[in-house]
């Protein structure tokens, strides 16, 4: 892996990132920005429909302008625009709710948009009692210099989520750790089409940054051989500052995989705390973290899956056929 290194003034404000933020979203959404004192904001609260109590980081993506964000804890939204002229549809989801999927031009007049709770529930599985435990993907951590979540020099990265795929011998393993190798370290950064990450600016390079994002855990579509169903509905939310390899506990949540194949994926979380800036054909451009490490070999079969704006699970083939993992281990007790 090359890296390069450029100066680059500190403009991770505050301030700054809300701005760039909306800006972001304008320019996505094809509007100039001499535009700006015209646009008309529209205001949501997203609540749940029984409790009307706000929901955090719900994920909120426009399948045509091809962007997304999340709510921060209060629930709140702003969508810039007179959403009665919008083609588009928008999809507002969390977990453990029903996806809504509408007209983006429905959303015209409302000032709060209730979700309501999932009936479905995991089945309930006897775990394996046999006592053996078993990395799956196992990887050392020092052989990861390639990285998913950056924009690339001719591609974006436009993913909700992204899943590893695991294979373990018998139903009922109970999940234990998960192990995750991110590109932990502060900076505006860009990724060449070859994928080498390029350091923008090299003062804060030697620090490490804040991520936090979602653990989901996954069955398998047996229509697709995707990610499937939810194995396990509670929130798992991980926040980590301090480290490159992220060792991920899971003891407390009894995770019991009901087949032979499942899915861990990450949540990402659009909001102010998570955001970064990358170099994108040219211009800066709003990331999110983590940027989650890649294998840097092929086992022959493609195992990485994205979940897009349009809420539909695809093979992730921007790596392939050389690198067919995320560095994402699992240890799995059956």
């Amino acid at each position: 892996m090359a890296v390069y290194y450029f100066p680059f003034s500190d403009i991770s404000n505050y301030n700054g990132l809300m701005m760039i933020k909306y800006l972001t979203f304008f320019a996505l959404m094809g509007w100039g920005l001499t535009s700006l004192a015209q646009i008309k904001m529209n205001n949501f609260r997203i609540v749940d429909a029984e409790t009307k109590l706000p929901i955090p980081y719900v994920s909120i993506s426009l399948s045509r302008a091809n962007v997304a964000m999340n709510t921060e804890q209060d629930g709140l939204l702003s969508i810039p625009g007179d959403l009665a002229t919008f083609r588009d549809t928008v999809f507002i989801a969390a977990q453990n709710y029903l996806i809504i999927k509408a007209p983006i031009r429905s959303l015209n007049g409302l000032d709060t948009i209730r979700l309501r709770k999932s009936a479905y529930r995991p089945p309930l599985i006897t775990p394996s009692n046999t006592g053996t435990d078993t990395v799956l993907n196992k990887f050392n951590w020092r052989d990861v210099c390639f990285f998913a979540g950056v924009h690339t020099e001719n591609a974006r990265f436009s993913y909700l989520q992204m899943a590893q795929e695991f294979d373990v011998p018998v139903q009922g393993a109970t999940l234990k750790q998960i192990s995750i190798c991110r590109l932990a370290h502060m900076g505006l950064v860009r990724m060449s089409a070859d994928g080498d990450v390029i350091i923008m600016n090299q003062e804060k390079y030697v620090q490490l940054e804040l991520t936090k994002f979602r653990l989901r855990f996954y069955d398998v579509d047996p229509r697709t051989g995707g990610p499937g169903r939810d194995i396990y509905t509670k929130v798992v939310e991980v926040s980590n500052k301090d480290d490159r390899n992220l060792k991920i506990n899971l003891k407390e949540y009894s995770i019991i995989i009901p087949g032979k194949k499942f899915f861990v994926a990450v949540e990402w979380l659009r909001t102010f705390d998570n955001a970064g800036y990358a170099e994108y054909r040219s211009e800066q451009n709003l990331i999110y973290k983590p940027t989650l490490g890649m294998l840097p070999y092929a086992t022959g079969k493609l195992k990485i899956w994205g979940l897009t704006y349009g809420h539909k699970w695809q093979p992730y083939t921007y790596y392939s056929p050389d690198w067919t993992d995320l560095a994402i281990s699992a240890t799995v007790k059956w």
